[in-house]
C-alpha cells in the first residue's frame, strides 16, 4: 500500500488550498497512482489508503500554533494547552 500513501501525500501536498476533497481529485491521484513503476495493485484496491493519506496530510496543514508571551514573576508559570476539534464534512 505504500505507492498508494504516496500518492494521497503528494496529492495534498500539491494543492494549493484546503478546500479540495479527496473526491475532487481523485482521478489527478489515480493517474499518479497508476503510473508509479512500484505500484502492484488496483486503484479499487488500494483507493482507502490513498484517501487516508490524503486526508491525514490536509489536516495536519490545517493545524495551527498561537504562541503567546507574558512576563511572570521570577518562579511562576501557567501553561495551558487548548485543543479544538473540527470535523469537516
Amino acid at each position: 500500500y505504500a505507492p498508494a500513501y504516496r500518492a494521497g501525500y503528494a496529492g495534498a501536498s500539491q494543492v494549493d488550498d484546503d478546500d479540495h476533497s479527496f473526491d475532487d481529485i481523485e482521478e489527478d491521484l489515480r493517474t499518479s497512482y497508476e503510473t508509479r513503476s512500484d505500484a502492484r495493485l488496483d486503484w479499487d484496491q488500494v483507493r482507502d489508503a490513498a484517501r487516508d493519506s490524503y486526508e491525514r496530510t490536509i489536516q495536519l496543514r490545517q493545524e495551527r500554533l498561537r504562541g503567546e508571551k507574558e512576563r511572570v514573576s521570577s518562579g511562576e508559570a501557567t501553561i495551558r494547552k487548548e485543543v479544538v476539534s473540527e470535523q469537516q464534512t
